[in-house]
């Protein structure tokens, strides 16, 4: 029971760092119509989680990265409310932001798996 509790605490600092990151990123693209902060929140935590996924076995650590710090810097009800909010001026503009977003995360989930295979594979001939 102990150990479930300290994992919860662990996913849920590594949470609060993610949201922090996200809304760092959010205030530094806010001059932009364009929700390009979510955007790049979402496609760098695809990239990053999918990383920390092959690196990490299942370990506290993991957790922590993943489904904590990942998890929190990535959004779909941003995502969502960003599309909603496109909708209202331009569809073209909507689904352009969907289709970069979607197709974007893709993208950067086989890059990052791809680069955490290559460092595991590295570590297997270094050591």
């Amino acid at each position: 029971m102990i150990k479930d509790f300290q994992l919860v605490l662990l996913v849920g600092a590594g949470g609060g760092l993610g949201m922090a990151i996200r809304l760092g990123i959010e205030q530094w693209f806010s001059s932009t119509h364009f929700p390009i902060g979510t955007l790049f929140a979402n496609v760098s935590g695809c990239f990053l989680i999918a990383i920390f996924a092959s690196l990490f076995d299942h370990t506290g650590l993991r957790l922590f990265l993943t489904t904590g710090m990942c998890g929190g810097l990535t959004t779909m009800s941003t995502f969502s409310a960003g599309v909603t909010s496109l909708m209202k001026v331009s569809m073209i503009t909507a689904v352009f932001y969907v289709t970069i977003s979607v197709a974007g995360g893709f993208l950067a989930v086989i890059i990052g798996d791809s680069l955490g295979d290559k460092i595991n594979n590295q570590r297997k001939v270094q050591g």
